[in-house]
C-alpha cells in the first residue's frame, strides 16, 4: 500500500512539473527538470525498500516533504512566469521606444547631412565675402594714400588757381584797354567819315558850281580876257579843292581799315586764347548708373564739364570711357545683371531749357578707351564749339605752347614731341613756375597755341591726335535705352576690348 500511495504521489508531481513547464515558459525548466531528478531518485529508494520489505518512516516524511517542495515549486514557477510576462512587456515597450529613438535617429542624421551642406555653403560665402572684404580694404588703401596724394598737392594746385585767375584779370584788363581803344577810334572814324561826307557833299556843290559856271563861260565866249582868266582860276580852285576832298577820303578810308585791322586782330587775340576757348565750348554732363543686388544698391555719379568740338559739320563730345561709367562694374563679377538706371543728362551753360537725354553713346575702334556723344545744332549758339587742327596743320604751327587741360578745369603747360602723323609724347613741363604744372595724366585734352584740339591722352604720355575729320557711323553706337539692350550691349562690347 505504501508503494501504491508513493506511486501516485509521484504521479501527480510529475503532472504538476509538466503543467508548470507548458505555461511557465523556459525561465522555470531548470529548477523543475532538478525537482523530477530527486523525485526520481527517492522513487527508485522507495522501490528498493519495499523489496527488501522494511517500511521507513523517515523515507515517507522525505517524499511528503518533496510534495512540499513540489508544491512550492509550483508557487516559484507561477512568479516565475508573471515576472517573464511582465519582462516580455517591458522588452516590447522598449523594443517600441528603441523603433522611436532608431526613427528620430534617422530623422536627426539627415537633419546633420543638411545642416552639413548647409554650413558647407555659408564656409563658401564667407569665403567669397571675406574676398570681397580684402579686395574693398586694398581698394579703400588705394584710396586714402591717393587722397594724401590730393592733400599735399591742394596747396599746389590753389597756387595754380590763383596764377590763372590772375592771368585771367590781365587778359580781362587787356581786353577791355583793347575795347576802350576800339571804341575811341571807332569814334573817330565817325567824326572822320562825317567830315568827309560834308566835303564830299561841297565837292559835290563846287563841281555843280563848276559846271555852272563852265556853261556861263560857254555862253560868254565873247567876253573880255579878263573874265576867262577868273573863270580858269576859279576852275583851277575847284579842281584843288577836289584833289584835297579826295586826300582827305582817302585818308579817313585808312584810318577807318586800320581801326577795322585793329578790332580783327582783338578778336583773334580773345578767340585764340586756350583758355578762353577751353570755357566757351563746355557743356555740363551729369551721369547716373545704379545696380540693385539682393545686398545693397550700387550707385555711380559724376558731374563734369567737358569740351563740344566741330568736326565735319557735327557737334560731337569726347570723354574717357571709364570717367563716364561705361567700365563701371561693382558687383556680380561684372555682369551687371541687376543694372536698372542708365541716365546721361547734357546742360548747355546758363541753358537749362535746352537740356537733353542721347538715345546712344558711340565707340569708335580708332580712338579706344574714349566715348563719343552727338550733341543736337539747335544748342550751337548756347556755346562756341572747339574746333580740331588736324596733323598737317599742327605740324606747320608746331607744339610750343601747348597746354593740357582737365575736366576738372585745370591747365598745366607741357613739353610735346611728335611721334608719327598720329602720336604725341607728352611730359611736364619744369619751369621756375613748377608749383603751378601738374603730371598728365590719362584723359586730359592736349590744346595747340592756338586754342585749337590737338588731342586725347590714352595714358600719362601718351596723346593720340585726332583727325581733323572724325566719322563715326550707326556701327558705332551703343543704346542707352531701354536698360536691358544697354546691358547686354555693354557686355559684348567688354568682351570685344
Amino acid at each position: 500500500m505504501n508503494r501504491t500511495i508513493l506511486i501516485a504521489i509521484c504521479d501527480f508531481l510529475v503532472l504538476a512539473t509538466l503543467s508548470i513547464s507548458d505555461s511557465g515558459g523556459s525561465v522555470a525548466q531548470p529548477q523543475l527538470q532538478i525537482k523530477s531528478e530527486h523525485l526520481s531518485k527517492l522513487e527508485q529508494s522507495v522501490d528498493q525498500q519495499n523489496l527488501e520489505q522494511s517500511p521507513d518512516i523517515a523515507l515517507l516524511d522525505e517524499i511528503l516533504e518533496a510534495g512540499e517542495n513540489a508544491e512550492k515549486s509550483s508557487l516559484e514557477a507561477a512568479m516565475l512566469k508573471n515576472q517573464l510576462d511582465a519582462t516580455q512587456a517591458s522588452l516590447a515597450s522598449e523594443k517600441e521606444q528603441s523603433e522611436k529613438l532608431a526613427s528620430q535617429n534617422k530623422l536627426t542624421v539627415e537633419a546633420l547631412a543638411q545642416t552639413t551642406s548647409q554650413l558647407k555653403s555659408s564656409e563658401k560665402s564667407l569665403a567669397e565675402s571675406n574676398q570681397k572684404v580684402q579686395a574693398t580694404e586694398a581698394s579703400l588703401v588705394a584710396s586714402q594714400e591717393k587722397l594724401k596724394v590730393s592733400k599735399a598737392s591742394n596747396s599746389v594746385l590753389k597756387k595754380e588757381n590763383v596764377e590763372r585767375k590772375q592771368k585771367l584779370a590781365t587778359l580781362s584788363q587787356a581786353f577791355q584797354k583793347k575795347a576802350a581803344e576800339s571804341q575811341r577810334l571807332s569814334q573817330q572814324l565817325a567824326a572822320q567819315e562825317k567830315v568827309l561826307a560834308e566835303r564830299e557833299a561841297a565837292l559835290a556843290a563846287s563841281e555843280k558850281l563848276a559846271q555852272e559856271t563852265k556853261e556861263k563861260l560857254l555862253r560868254q565866249e565873247a567876253q573880255t580876257e579878263k573874265v576867262r582868266a577868273e573863270a580858269a582860276l576859279q576852275v583851277l580852285q575847284l579842281e584843288k579843292r577836289s584833289a584835297d576832298l579826295e586826300v582827305a577820303r582817302k585818308k579817313a578810308e585808312l584810318e577807318q581799315q586800320k581801326t577795322q585791322e585793329n578790332l580783327n586782330e582783338l578778336e583773334e587775340f580773345i578767340s585764340n586764347n586756350p583758355d578762353n576757348t577751353w570755357l566757351s565750348s563746355q557743356i555740363q554732363i551729369i551721369t547716373y548708373i545704379r545696380e540693385t543686388t539682393f545686398i545693397k544698391d550700387f550707385e555711380f555719379k559724376e558731374d563734369l564739364r567737358l569740351p563740344v568740338i566741330e568736326s565735319g559739320g557735327r557737334l560731337l563730345l569726347i570723354g574717357d570711357a571709364t570717367l563716364l561709367g561705361f567700365n563701371w562694374f561693382p558687383a556680380l563679377n561684372g555682369q551687371n545683371k541687376e543694372l536698372d538706371t542708365v541716365s546721361y543728362t547734357f546742360t548747355p551753360p546758363d541753358a537749362r531749357e535746352y537740356s537733353f537725354k542721347p538715345d546712344y553713346a558711340y565707340f569708335h575702334k580708332e580712338y579706344q578707351d574714349m566715348v563719343f556723344f552727338e550733341i543736337p545744332q539747335s544748342i550751337k549758339g548756347k556755346l562756341e564749339p572747339m574746333k580740331v587742327i588736324g596733323f598737317k596743320d599742327l605740324k606747320k604751327l608746331g607744339l610750343d605752347g601747348a597746354r593740357l587741360y582737365r575736366s576738372s578745369g585745370e591747365s598745366s603747360e607741357v613739353t610735346a614731341s611728335f611721334v608719327d602723323e598720329r602720336t604725341i609724347k607728352v611730359k611736364r613741363r619744369w619751369t621756375d613756375k613748377f608749383a603751378a604744372q601738374y603730371n598728365p595724366e590719362k584723359g586730359d585734352y592736349l590744346l595747340a597755341k592756338n586754342g585749337y584740339l590737338i588731342g586725347f591722352l590714352v595714358d600719362d604720355e601718351t596723346c593720340l591726335v585726332f583727325s581733323d575729320h572724325i566719322r563715326i557711323s550707326d556701327k558705332d553706337r551703343l543704346p542707352l535705352k531701354p536698360v536691358e539692350k544697354y546691358r547686354t550691349e555693354i557686355l559684348e562690347l567688354r568682351g570685344k576690348n
